[in-house]
């Protein structure tokens, strides 16, 4: 049985859908002069040619084309002519997915601006998929709106939005570039340049892009990249929509307009805050047969969630119950939806502050529960990993294997966070930060046990090969276990639901990591192999 939702809690989109719905609008005025700018546009940068349909092939495969309209978010109408990708059956390339780059490397943008106190900087590319050279032609017919369209089939020259290698032939072509200015590209995100003196920095999602780096290095490389493609500056309030804050000595990056742009879109702009992600003791099941599915946008908000969470790392836990049931929502899943968005109503105002790295020391706090998923009684975990006393990131997963005790669970989850620490220790070696072993926190002692004892215990020879990762990382000094209270792991956000009092504490712990070193506590082995734990300093 389907359940109703109320028309008027959502947000119907104010662009027209299709060129024919222009005429009937009171901004038709301004469509139109959008639709004709982009015509010109095509028309300028030579990426179609137009043919009598008699000319072409009679095996050609012909793309159906249309105009996507939308407002953008300073009120611009804007207008893009985008092939009918979902139709093309064959491709340039045999894997066509482009790289973007990971919000990972975009904090750590921000920190390297921070420390070194350089400038941030942010441009787009204009029609940045244009300027791609097609190697095969590909047949389009040519969209409603379009003039002279009639009896006509166009060749496209270059690539065109909406095509499936589109994003990839426009990586290839700025990565190229980006490499013959004297750039080099990180190995460990293929979206990621520096200069070969490290006194500059570009990060590139799509064609996005943010800057830092020296006066001098900027002047350098960006009139380089600005000579070969067009692009525009943008606002620091607007890079990828988040909200970046430049101040003396430190970054604020947050969602606070998206935020409530969310709230508003979901009809809970008006509603009592909550004072946690989710109600204590919630369990939600997707819907089987006999019950109810509700028809809310169940899953439109989630991609909201989603989204926020790059900013807002203490919802994690609360975005990944949710997602487990988008496949079928109930109403139950809904109000916990709803409960979440109230809970962001309260804490809109929570940013991630950035600030100097006089160390750049990698570290990270780890957690597992036991057998938390009702349905599978599989195991939650996650971690979060930062660079002196600020957010890198995070995860929050379900585990893919079933264990038998809480070490276990525990465990699996070091393997999962170390594969993470060492891709940010290889990250931070490329800038010029070669790391001493990275500190993981951890409230499991028996589980560090096994990695700081010389020997594979019986009992974890089932998953001895995730054993021997994490000890063959351990002993080569790429990590170092150390135990902390559960009181203060904040690690513990990501794989639990908690009462408000200890939520509020561990995420003022989150907001403020430095605050963790006084809650630390290490060990070390005596001769007869027994693990001895002791205070350290903070």
């Amino acid at each position: 049985m389907l359940l109703a939702y109320p028309k008027q809690n959502t947000v119907l989109d104010e662009a027209p859908r299709f060129y024919t719905e222009i005429f009937e609008r009171p901004d038709s005025g301004e469509w139109f002069t959008a639709t004709a700018t982009e015509i010109d546009n095509i028309k300028q940068r030579g990426t179609l040619t137009e043919f009598k349909r008699s000319e072409i092939p009679q095996n050609a495969e012909i793309l159906p084309s249309h105009f996507v309209y939308t407002t953008k978010r300073n009120g611009t109408k804007k207008c893009r002519l985008v092939a009918g990708g979902d139709k093309q059956l064959t491709t340039i390339f045999e894997r066509w997915g482009s790289p973007t780059m990971k919000f990972t490397t975009l904090r750590l943008i921000l920190v390297i601006a921070v420390t070194n106190d350089w400038k941030l900087q942010a441009f787009d590319f204009k029609a940045a998929y244009l300027n791609a050279t097609l190697t095969i032609p590909k047949y389009m017919s040519l969209p409603v709106g379009w003039p002279s369209r009639k009896d006509k089939i166009a060749r496209l020259n270059k690539s065109l939005y909406g095509l499936k290698e589109a994003g990839l032939l426009w990586f290839k072509l700025i990565s190229e570039h980006l490499s013959s200015i004297g750039l080099i590209q990180s190995i460990y995100d293929n979206c990621f340049w520096m200069s070969p003196q490290r006194d500059f920095f570009l990060g590139l999602y799509v064609d996005d892009t943010t800057i830092t780096g020296t006066k001098t290095a900027i002047q350098r490389f960006l009139p380089k990249i600005q000579q070969r493609f067009e692009s525009t500056v943008t606002s620091l309030d607007d890079v990828l929509g988040f909200h970046i804050e430049q101040e003396p000595k430190k970054i604020n990056l947050h969602l606070k307009d998206y935020i409530n742009k969310t709230l508003k879109k979901f009809g809970v702009s008006d509603a009592t805050p909550t004072k946690t992600p989710l109600p204590h003791k919630t369990v939600l099941y997707p819907a089987t047969q006999g019950d109810s599915v509700t028809t809310a946008p169940f899953r439109e908000a989630l991609g909201c969630l989603m989204w926020i969470t790059q900013c807002r790392p203490d919802i994690l836990f609360a975005t990944n119950i949710l997602s487990r049931v988008a496949h079928a929502p109930t109403t139950t899943a809904w109000k916990a939806m709803k409960h979440t968005l109230r809970y962001l109503k309260g804490t809109q105002n929570l940013t991630l502050t950035f600030t100097p790295c006089p160390d750049f020391n990698l570290w990270a706090t780890v957690d597992a529960s036991f057998a938390e998923c009702e349905t599978t009684r599989r195991s939650h975990g996650g971690a979060y990993l930062f660079v002196d006393n600020n957010y890198l990131g995070g995860y929050s997963k379900i585990q893919t294997l079933n264990t038998t005790s809480s070490t276990e669970s525990e465990f699996l989850e070091y393997c999962r966070c170390v594969k993470e620490v060492i891709h940010l220790r290889g990250l931070l070696k490329e800038i010029g930060k070669p790391q001493q072993p990275t500190m993981i926190l951890t409230d499991n002692l028996s589980s560090r046990a096994i990695v700081i004892s010389h020997t594979v215990a019986r009992a974890t020879k089932h998953i001895a090969t995730k054993v021997h990762f994490v000890k063959d990382h351990h002993n080569k000094g790429h990590i170092r276990l150390e135990y902390i209270k559960t009181a203060d792991n904040i690690a513990d956000l990501l794989t639990k639901q908690m009462p408000s009092p200890l939520f509020a504490h561990l995420r003022s712990l989150l907001y403020t990591p430095g605050h963790l070193r006084g809650c630390v506590i290490g060990g070390h082995q005596t001769e007869d192999g027994n693990s001895v734990v002791q205070q350290h300093n903070s």
